[in-house]
């Protein structure tokens, strides 16, 4: 509670929750995620640790997936080099099974 704002933006429902990115005060704008009520709105994950916020943005669910972009320096959630496409170079990754993202490591990408 309280009167200041976390700025939600960028919402997307997914399988019945609604996702977004939101300023909780400790870590920045990160993803989160609510049912509608207070116990069930909580962060999804702290995606770019120690520093502003991942700023997550254009969520998207998408068959079965809830895509979206994100910002941050910390690759240790990464998936392992098996689950790299044949692009050589773009991986799908995951923190949570109802969430999914795709990673990049340049910021165009030319197949």
């Amino acid at each position: 509670a309280g009167d200041s704002s976390s700025h939600p933006a960028h919402f997307a429902v997914h399988e019945g929750l609604l996702y977004f990115g939101a300023d909780g005060g400790e870590f920045g704008r990160e993803l989160w995620r609510t049912d509608g009520s207070e116990p069930g709105t909580e962060q999804v994950k702290d995606i770019f640790p120690l520093g502003t916020g991942s700023a997550p943005a254009w969520l998207t669910s998408w068959n079965g997936w809830l895509y979206f972009t994100a910002s941050g320096v910390d690759t240790t959630w990464m998936l392992e080099w098996q689950l790299v496409d044949e692009c050589g170079g773009f991986r799908q990754s995951g923190f949570d099974p109802r969430v999914r993202f795709a990673v990049s490591a340049e910021t165009t990408w030319n197949p």
